[in-house]
């Protein structure tokens, strides 16, 4: 809806690179929150932190892409997580002796 409130509202028509691509932040947000309504406000607020403070490192020489890295490496970890939690491993020995 925010979307659509800037396309009519700001610019009245579509441009190529309007959208800043919050809808994968919205994908990692909602995942990260595991679709719990409580939890999808204090995820988005600490993700828009990371966000603005990603925008104002970037005086300091630290390329702002460095957010969207940090922001998929905290999914890959959380899937990671959900994963091996999920599945136990176990390592199996072969140390049986025939006489």
């Amino acid at each position: 809806m925010a979307g659509m409130a800037e396309v009519s509202a700001i610019t009245q028509r579509m441009q190529q690179g309007i959208s800043p691509g919050y809808g994968y932040t919205a994908i990692i947000v909602a995942w990260l929150a595991k679709l719990n309504p409580f939890t999808i406000i204090v995820v988005s607020v600490l993700l828009g932190a990371l966000q603005v403070g990603g925008y104002s490192v970037q005086s300091s020489g630290v390329p702002a892409a460095i957010v969207s890295m940090i922001q998929g490496a905290l999914l890959f970890f959380v899937l990671g997580g959900e994963y091996f939690n999920r599945f136990k491993l176990v390592a199996k020995s072969k140390s049986k002796v025939e006489v």
